[in-house]
């Protein structure tokens, strides 16, 4: 089990670093987060604070990061109804 917590950090802070990395070499102007890691924070306030990019926290109705909805420009709550209508823009 340790081994895999251990894993799963070092994903989180690549992730985190290719994040900041896309932004500075201007892959994106606005990055979609599907993940409730407070830890990512540090690297969002840079990137939305330092180099003027938009990070949208996606999130289920319940659980969600109090530190990331107040740390990302803004939230989106991921409901049944959107998931289905996007569904059923691409069918498969």
């Amino acid at each position: 089990m340790d081994c895999y917590k251990s894993w799963e950090k070092g994903v989180d802070v690549q992730l985190a670093i290719y994040m900041i990395i896309d932004a500075l070499t201007k892959k994106y102007d606005t990055a979609l987060l599907f993940s409730g890691d407070a830890d990512f924070c540090p690297a969002i306030r840079y990137i939305v604070k330092g180099l003027n990019k938009e990070v949208i926290y996606c999130c289920f109705p319940t659980p969600k990061t109090s530190e990331l909805i107040q740390t990302c420009s803004k939230y989106q709550i991921i409901t049944k109804e959107i998931i289905l209508k996007s569904m059923a823009n691409h069918p498969q």
